[in-house]
């Protein structure tokens, strides 16, 4: 999966970053740039003490992520049926009893 990493200088001069998932993959330098610039530009975003979070662009970059596994104990799930499954537990009488939804 590709991620879209969106470096920032903070209020303070630090680095501060936005990671984006499900980005298209084929932005131009100039459409990053300019929606970098209108978050900074927008003064919305701040961190815990009030401090402006994303004030200057730095970079922007893809980051792709692949996952290898090396093991993986965890059971297949089923896919969906359509029907409800049937219960192969017996009746009991409580249950012949209950009238039927």
């Amino acid at each position: 999966m590709k991620e879209l990493s969106l470096k920032f200088k903070n209020g303070d001069g630090k680095a501060s970053h936005l990671k984006l998932r499900y980005v298209s993959e084929d932005l131009t330098e100039s459409a990053v740039r300019a929606a970098m610039k209108t978050i900074a530009e927008s003064n919305v975003v701040v961190d815990k003490d009030n401090h402006l979070t994303y004030v200057t662009p730095v970079s922007a970059q893809y980051i792709d992520t692949v996952n290898t596994v090396i093991f993986d104990d965890e059971p297949v799930k089923k896919p969906h049926a359509s029907t409800p499954p049937v219960s192969s537990a017996p009746e009991t009488a409580v249950d012949a009893a209950q009238p039927q939804v």
